[in-house]
C-alpha cells in the first residue's frame, strides 16, 4: 500500500472562532481561558474522526523503498559547504516580507552556531525488538546498510573539513562471554573492501567524533569474511576509504537486494543520529541472521548512489540537532487549534500512539506519522525503526503535554526548508480587522513582524517557543500604534530568499532559495476523510472528565507559554487571562507515565551537558539579534 499524501485539519481561518466561555469552572469562578463547549465538542470530535481514518490507514500499510521519500525533506534545504575547516558552523536566513505597505522588507534570521565534532559517540546495540518488513526483502542487513551510512557521513564531514580519516585501532565490537556472533561473507571482495566493511562494523570505526559516529554495545559482534581478489599492500592497510569508496562498497551490497527498501531505511536512520547524540539517547538496531553473498565482479545499485548524492543536504539538517528536533517534533503541532483545545485535540492521537508504544508497534507508528506529515515522513521512519528508544517512549508524553520538552523549538527556517509548518507563526489567516477587533495571534505576529523598528515591540523579539496561538480577539482600539499602522495591509507573509554560512573571519557565503521551492502551507482535514479509502467511524466526542483523568496538561501548559511570551506588554482585554492560576509556571510539570512493560531499560532524563548547549545556544543567539536589532535604529 501506498502513502496518499493524507494531511490535518485547517479549522475556522480567523482565531475569533474559539471563544471562552464566561460559565465558571468547578469551584464556580468564572475562567477565562475555557473555550465554549460547543467549541470543544466540534474540536473533539473533528480529531476523533480524522486520527480514526488515520489508523485504519497506518494498519493497512506496509514498508517499501518508495514510501520514505527523501526528496520531500531535503527539496528546500541548503547544501552543507565545501572547504570548512573552523571547528564552529554558523548560518542564518535571510526573508523578505510580502504583503505590507510600509518599509518593511526583509530582515536575517537568528544565527546557529553549533559544533562539528562530538565528545561522545551514540551509542548503539542490537536487540531482538520488532524491526520494519520490507515484503519485498527476505533478508536482513539493515544493521549492515545503517553502519555503513554512518561511516560515510563522517567520512564526507571529515572531507569538507580537510581533515584525515582514520581507523581506530579496534578490531573487534565485543570482548564480553556469550557475545553473539554475526558472521558476515561478502563473497568475491578485494582487501581494502574487506578491511572497510570490518572497521565499519567493528565497535568504532573512525577516531575523530562526528555527529554520526556511534559506538557497538558489547552484546554483539560482526565477524566479516571475503574470497579475496588480492592481497593489500601496506599503504591501503594504512589509509581508510574516502566516504566515496564506501558508498562503492555500499552499493554492491544494495545490488544483492531487490529494492532498496532497507538502503533507504537505515540512511533516514543515520540521518536522525545527531538528535539521539544531543540528549544522550542510545539507540537500538534489530538483529540479523548469518549472511553469505555470491556476489562476483562489482555489481552496483544506481538507487545506492542517488541516495548519496542526497548527503549534503542531509548534513545541513544534522549538523544541528536542533534542526532535526523542529522538523520532526512538528508532527505534533496542528494547524487552527489554539492553545487552550490543545488536550481536546491530542486526545485521540494520545490514545492511539499509547496503544502501539506499548505494542512495540513502531512500523505502524512511523506510517500513521507520515500520513499525517508526509513532508517529515522519512525522519520518522528513521527515528521509530531503533524501537524503544528514549524518543520514541517519550512520544505519549510529548502528545499528554502538548509540546515535547528540551531541545525542541519551532524554526521558521526548518518549517520552510521541510515544507511542514511547525507553528501559528507559519500560518498567516484572513484579512485583520473584523467588527472592529483583531485575532490576537494576527496582532503578536505583528509585534513580532514590527520588533526590530518599533521599540513598543520589542518585548516580541524572540521567536515564540510554544507553537499553539492565543486564543480570542483584542478590540482595534487597544491595538498598539505599531500595529495598528498596519491593520490596512494585506496579510503579512515573510518569504525566505536565501541561507547564508558564516565563516569565523567573517566572510559569508550565501545560497539563494530555489525557483521553485514553495513556503511551508498547512494541510486540510477533508483530504483523509474523503474517497474509497475513507472508513472512519463516527462516535461521540470524549468526555472533558475523560480529558481530565487522562492527566493531560497541554492546554494549560500551551496557555501559559504563549501567554508568557508576551506577558510585559499584555493589552487590557488579556490580563484576566495572565492572571489566571493555569497559567501560572508551576502548572506546566507533566507528570510522567509508566514505562510500557516490553521495555527493560528506564527513560533517563536529558543528560545536563546536552541542556547546557541548548541554553548557551539560545542565550547566544538571543545576544546577537539584541545587537542587530541596535544596529538598525
Amino acid at each position: 500500500m501506498t502513502l496518499s499524501n493524507v494531511s490535518s485539519s485547517q479549522y475556522s481561518s480567523s482565531a475569533s472562532s474559539t471563544q471562552c466561555s464566561s460559565s465558571g469552572e468547578e469551584d464556580g469562578d468564572v475562567s477565562p481561558i475555557r473555550p465554549e463547549p460547543d467549541r470543544v465538542q466540534e474540536v473533539a470530535y473533528s480529531s476523533q474522526r480524522y486520527w480514526s481514518e488515520l489508523k485504519h490507514r497506518s494498519a493497512a500499510a506496509s514498508m517499501s523503498a518508495d514510501m520514505i521519500n527523501l526528496n520531500t525533506l531535503i527539496h528546500g534545504i541548503p547544501k552543507f559547504p565545501y572547504e570548512w575547516t573552523e571547528e564552529t558552523l554558523n548560518g542564518y536566513a535571510s526573508w523578505r516580507l510580502d504583503g505590507c505597505k510600509s518599509d518593511l522588507c526583509q530582515r536575517r534570521g537568528s544565527r546557529y552556531p553549533w559544533t562539528l565534532t562530538r565528545d561522545q559517540p551514540t551509542m548503539c546495540e542490537v536487540t531482538e525488538h520488532r524491526r520494519f518488513c520490507f515484503a519485498d526483502e527476505k533478508t536482513e542487513a539493515l544493521p549492515l546498510f545503517f553502519l555503513g551510512w554512518c561511516y560515510i557521513f563522517s567520512a564526507a564531514l571529515l572531507e569538507r573539513r580537510r581533515q584525515p580519516i582514520c581507523y581506530t585501532e579496534e578490531e573487534e565490537t565485543s570482548t564480553e562471554a556469550g557475545a553473539k556472533m554475526i558472521k558476515v561473507h561478502l563473497g568475491h571482495a578485494t582487501a581494502v573492501e574487506l578491511k572497510w566493511w570490518t572497521k565499519a562494523t567493528s565497535s568504532s570505526a573512525i577516531t575523530t567524533l562526528t555527529p554520526w559516529s556511534v559506538r557497538l554495545h558489547g552484546n554483539i559482534r560482526f565477524h566479516v569474511t571475503a574470497d579475496l581478489e588480492d592481497e593489500i599492500s601496506a599503504s591501503d592497510n594504512s589509509t581508510a576509504c574516502s566516504s566515496e569508496e564506501a558508498m562503492q562498497y555500499m552499493a554492491k551490497l544494495a545490488a544483492t537486494f531487490p529494492s532498496a527498501g532497507q538502503l533507504t531505511l537505515a540512511l533516514a536512520m543515520a540521518s536522525s543520529l545527531p538528535l539521539f547524540n544531543l540528549i544522550g539517547a542510545p539507540v537500538q538496531l534489530p538483529t540479523m541472521s548469518d549472511l553469505a553473498l555470491n556476489s562476483k565482479g562489482s555489481p552496483d545499485s544506481p538507487a545506492a548512489h542517488e541516495l548519496y548524492e542526497k548527503l549534503p543536504y542531509l548534513m545541513t539538517l544534522g549538523w544541528n540537532p536542533h534542526f532535526l528536533a523542529s522538523a520532526a517534533y512538528g508532527v505534533f503541532w496542528e494547524p487552527g487549534i489554539q492553545c487552550n483545545l490543545v488536550d481536546t485535540w491530542l486526545y485521540s492521537p494520545l490514545s492511539i500512539a499509547r496503544d502501539l508504544v506499548t505494542k512495540g508497534n513502531f512500523e505502524q507508528l512511523a506510517h500513521l506519522f507520515a500520513l499525517h506529515r508526509p513532508s517529515i515522513a522519512p525522519l520518522w521512519y528513521g527515528i521509530l525503526a531503533f524501537g524503544g528508544t528514549k524518543i520514541s517512549l517519550n512520544i505519549p508524553l510529548c502528545l499528554r503535554g502538548g509540546m515535547p520538552a528540551v531541545p525542541f523549538r519551532p524554526l521558521p527556517e526548518v518549517a520552510f526548508w521541510t515544507s511542514s509548518a511547525q507553528s501559528f507563526m507559519d500560518n498567516p489567516l484572513t484579512p485583520y480587522v473584523f467588527k472592529d477587533e483583531v485575532a490576537r495571534e494576527a496582532v503578536w505576529r505583528l509585534r513580532y513582524d514590527t520588533c526590530n523598528d518599533e521599540p513598543s515591540s520589542h518585548p516580541f523579539r524572540n521567536y515564540p517557543l510554544c507553537p499553539w496561538p492565543p486564543f480570542g480577539n483584542i478590540p482595534v482600539r487597544e491595538t498598539d500604534l505599531s500595529v495598528r499602522a498596519h491593520l490596512d495591509c494585506q496579510r503579512h507573509k515573510w518569504v525566505y530568499r536565501s541561507w547564508t554560512w558564516v565563516r569565523g573571519n567573517g566572510d559569508e557565503m550565501e545560497v539563494e532559495c530555489p525557483l521553485d521551492i514553495l513556503r511551508a502551507s498547512p494541510p486540510k482535514l477533508e483530504d483523509a476523510l474523503t474517497g474509497e479509502g475513507c472508513s472512519y467511524v463516527e462516535h461521540a466526542a470524549p468526555p472533558l472528565p475523560l480529558l481530565k483523568s487522562e492527566r493531560m496538561m497541554g492546554s494549560d501548559r500551551a496557555t501559559g507559554e504563549i501567554f508568557r511570551w508576551m506577558a510585559s506588554d499584555m493589552e487590557p482585554s488579556g490580563k484576566s487571562i495572565y492572571s489566571h492560576p493555569s497559567v501560572h509556571a508551576a502548572k506546566f510539570a507533566v507528570v510522567a507515565e509508566p514505562m510500557p512493560p516490553l521495555v527493560e531499560h528506564k527513560v533517563e532524563t536529558l543528560s545536563h551537558e546536552a541542556i547546557y548547549l541548548w541554553l548557551n545556544t539560545v542565550s547566544m543567539t538571543n545576544k546577537k539579534d539584541h545587537s542587530l536589532a541596535h544596529g538598525k535604529q
